[in-house]
């Protein structure tokens, strides 16, 4: 009773971990004194190209050799103040590197392209410009083919729509700004990995500002950043090599403020259309002893429509959108991680399969100087790439698939400096993170080859974990306003088999079911706004939250009369305010609604084994994933939030549905398999207000009810649920619910405060609501565990919604805790249900004598097995 649910724990601390991960964006520097760089006056519209020198090829002549290809930095430097209509377009290519003999390779280390930087920039000495559209783009060089050793990176790109440095005046029609490099790969039986650790990247920026003080008009912002390395396969690999290289990462940016002071209007919108990490290196190779190479992750992507690093913004700006769901032509993924080295034998191990990279997006990001202003919209909807599968083994369990690709997406993130916006309309944020890769082929040649390690050997990868955010608090002073706060995060699902097995013994077939697993579904984690440290003041109107944790992977077949279990579904928290620290004492929202399902494990197969499916077992289904939903959540710092309404729902999600028998020669044949069991479903915690360590929180609301449910066992596989040909005789066993359902209308612990009062009338309703839990079904209006709940108002704790359903039922649950009331008022009263009293606990009132009134509390019993400790009774005179 005294103990925080550890899924919260795991929760909070995995959500601190994600913050500061994928905090950062990208920087690319160029080192310009080793650049070719030129310069293009402009005085007139039109457009201009530049290219880098391509490096020498081997049968170049000047005995030279093989050279990288030239750097080229390209900046347009509008001279003239009116170039309205008219088009700016700049284009930088930066050189390819030199070329490799294929059939006699002279070098052991390929030819680097050439950097690539493009920009438009203003002549120092105009103060007022008016232009047309601006197209600037940056195409880093390919690097050289190579056939030995290893191979040169492509080069690095960076494109700026405009730089600006000096004091302007500046309007402009739409701005496009496209960075992209290209990874040369020659045909196959040549292709080599590159000496780092990880490919180049790009980065795409439509306005940049430095210094000086800038006034910015123009239409709307286009921002482009591809890595263009896509399914990169590597033949030759060095002996001493043990994992292949990383894809490069994506970077976009609508607007970067670095220094200065810039007021920024857009009468258009700032969009994203691409934005493509590289994907890692991967190989078809197989190896024949010891361990075969690892594969690459893919490269990252990062999207940010505003970036603050230093100086001061000013905005105003229509809709920010990052998107790459409603727009079929806009795509903003991590690359996909490559596929590592397969086996021919039991004497080797397969290498593992890169993780797909994360996706990082904010509507607005600032880290350092001020930001304020108006914006209409933000609105961030991304999906990321699956997971890549695994390589091809023989005689020996090895190997795994890619997780799926993360997702970070917050509306207002902030980790410095003082941000105080206006959004109009709407924050609507949904990540959906990538589903993780599958197992391939694994070749048994003969029975009887497998050998147990009493641990899993090889998984198919795990779902990718989403964190969705309306605004992020990690730092310096945010005062955010905006209609409605809508977030969703969706984890990603496990990864699965692929192909069927063959020569599977029933010893075999033991080993596969337990040492050769499907992937977990991925956490999802959704936050309405979130205080780490600094300040955070907001004012919204709407908060609706909600997590969905990802489903765990159908359980695998082994094509013998053993299964393989479904694995575990993901966890689901979801948050309608978060304090991990810091001040956060001036949040108002009119109503907080938020939801936390945990994932739905999918359902296995057993494969086919014979005509009947006689002695064969389907698979148990996966187990549910657990789920934490928080109306109002501190844990470290200082909250005070007023609000009409607070409504919590946690389910737990539900255990996976039991594995069917197939038939291998059709319906005919009488059925004779027994079907898999059903999977248990998840426990369910849902906390209304959440007070714990030093924290302190004031409240004051209308209505707080907390709903949490254990989700249902998965339905064991019966003849009739398990489809047209099924040889299911004896059904499988339904799972069990979830085993804990607990609800918690106000919970305190190791020394929090928590102060309720009524926002409108002169009574706070609290209510709980528990159900479904086949171990425990716990509802608590108020829950202190050594820590304080007092009350500003009447309050009354009876109800199982918080509202007009009376439940006596419903406990108030103290543990060295302290119950009472704030302020100095007299004649208020606490109606509650049932007092559960463990330890001594403090009573705390105020009395006003000369009018006969004192406060009051009224309980329709005492729970069984209460403390019989001396309770304390305090008095304010």
């Amino acid at each position: 009773m005294s103990r925080k649910a550890g899924l919260a724990k795991k929760i909070a601390h995995t959500l601190m971990a994600m913050s500061i991960v994928y905090s950062s964006g990208i920087n690319i520097v160029v080192n310009e004194v080793y650049a070719a760089e030129k310069i293009k006056e402009i005085t007139t519209g039109g457009t201009f190209t530049e290219s880098g020198t391509a490096g020498n090829d081997y049968d170049d002549g000047g005995g030279g050799g093989i050279t990288d290809g030239e750097d080229l930095s390209y900046t347009g430097v509008i001279n003239t103040s009116d170039l309205s209509g008219q088009l700016i377009s700049i284009k930088a290519t930066g050189g390819n590197g030199g070329e490799d003999n294929a059939e006699y390779p002279t070098v052991k280390q390929g030819a680097k392209g050439g950097d690539a930087i493009a920009k438009v920039t203003i002549d120092g000495t105009l103060s007022s410009v008016t232009t047309g559209d601006i197209a600037v783009s940056a195409y880093a060089g390919a690097n050289g083919s190579a056939y030995q050793g290893t191979s040169g990176v492509s080069g690095a790109a960076a494109a700026y729509g405009l730089e600006l440095k000096h004091d302007l005046t500046i309007t402009a029609a739409d701005i496009t700004v496209k960075a992209g490099m290209t990874y040369h790969t020659p045909g196959i039986g040549g292709r080599t990995d590159i000496a780092g650790d990880k490919h180049s990247e790009a980065m795409a920026v439509g306005l940049k500002v430095d210094s000086g003080t800038v006034d910015f008009t123009a239409g709307k912002i286009k921002v482009i950043a591809d890595s263009e390395v896509y399914n990169l396969n590597v033949d030759v690999i060095a002996t001493e090599r043990t994992k292949l290289s990383d894809g490069g990462d994506a970077a976009a940016y609508g607007i970067q403020v670095n220094g200065g002071e810039v007021s920024a209007k857009l009468t258009g919108d700032i969009v994203f259309d691409k934005v493509l990490g590289a994907d890692g290196s991967g190989t078809r190779t197989e190896v024949s002893t010891g361990k075969g190479v690892d594969g690459g992750n893919g490269g990252n992507a990062y999207a940010y429509g505003v970036d603050v690093n230093g100086g001061i913004a000013h905005l105003d700006l229509q809709n920010i959108t990052i998107d790459n769901v409603t727009y079929s032509g806009n795509y903003i993924n991590g690359g996909v991680g490559g596929i590592g080295a397969g086996t021919g034998n039991s004497a080797a191990a397969a290498g593992k399969t890169g993780n797909t990279g994360k996706i990082t997006a904010f509507g607005v990001n600032a880290e350092g100087g001020r930001t304020d202003g108006n914006i209409k919209t933000i609105k961030i909807e991304l999906t990321n790439k699956n997971g890549n599968d695994s390589s091809d083994v023989v005689n020996r369990i090895s190997g795994n698939g890619g997780a799926g690709g993360a997702v970070y997406a917050a509306g207002i993130s902030s980790t410095g400096g003082a941000v105080q916006l206006n959004v109009a309309e709407a924050i609507d944020i949904k990540a959906t993170a990538g589903n993780g890769g599958k197992l391939n082929w694994l070749e048994l040649e003969s029975e009887g080859l497998l050998t147990a390690t009493g641990a899993v050997q090889s998984a198919a990868g795990k779902g990718g974990e989403a964190l969705a955010a309306g605004i992020d608090n990690r730092g310096g002073s945010s005062n955010v306003t905006a209609k409605d706060i809508k977030i969703t995060a969706i984890g990603g699902s496990g990864g699965t088999s692929a192909y069927r097995l063959e020569n599977v013994s029933e010893a075999d077939a033991a080993i596969l079911a337990a040492e050769r697993v499907s992937g977990e579904g991925g956490e999802a984690t959704a936050i309405g706004l979130q205080n780490t440290d600094g300040s955070l003041t907001a004012d919204v109107q709407k908060l609706e939250i909600t997590a969905t944790g990802g489903a765990g992977g159908a359980g695998l077949s082994t094509y013998s009369t053993i299964s393989g279990a479904g694995a575990d579904s993901g966890a689901a928290a979801a948050y309608g305010i978060n304090v991990l620290g810091g001040l956060a004492e001036n949040l108002t929202v009119a109503e907080i609604t938020v939801q936390a399902t945990g994932g739905t494990s999918q359902k296995p197969r057993s494969g086919f084994v014979n005509a009947t499916g006689a002695g064969v077992t389907g698979g148990k289904g996966g187990k549910g994933g657990a789920a934490a939903a928080y109306g109002v959540s501190n844990s470290g710092g200082s909250a005070g939030v007023t609000v009409a309404k607070i409504t919590i729902s946690a389910n737990g999600g539900t255990g996976g549905a039991g594995g069917g028998v197939d038939k291998s020669d059709g319906s005919s044949y009488v059925a004779a398999g027994t079907g898999g069991d059903g999977g248990d479903g998840g426990s369910a915690n849902a906390y209304g207000v959440f007070g714990s360590g030093s924290s302190r929180t004031v409240i004051v609301a209308d209505k707080i009810s907390a709903e949490a449910v254990a989700g249902a066992g998965g339905a064991g596989a019966t003849s009739s649920n398990d489809g047209y040909d099924s040889g299911v005789a004896t059904s499988g066993s339904d799972g069990a619910t979830g085993k804990e359902a607990k609800a918690y209308g106000v919970y305190a612990n190791q020394g929090a405060v928590i102060d309720l009062s009524a926002k409108s009338g002169d009574t706070i309703k609290i209510g709980a609501k528990a159900a479904a839990g086949s171990v425990t079904n716990e509802a608590y209006a108020v829950y202190a565990d050594k820590g304080t709940v007092l009350f500003g108002s009447n309050a009354k704790l009876n109800t199982s919604d918080g509202a007009s359903t009376p439940d006596n039922n419903v406990l108030t649950s103290l543990n060295n805790a302290t119950l009472g009331f704030s302020g100095t008022s007299a004649d208020r009263k606490v109606t509650g249900g049932t007092l559960q009293l463990s330890g001594s606990n403090a009573f705390r009132v105020t009395t006003d004598l000369a009018n006969n009134k004192s406060d009051r509390f009224n309980f329709a019993k005492l729970a069984s097995g209460s403390s019989m400790e001396e309770q304390i009774h305090y008095c304010w005179l």
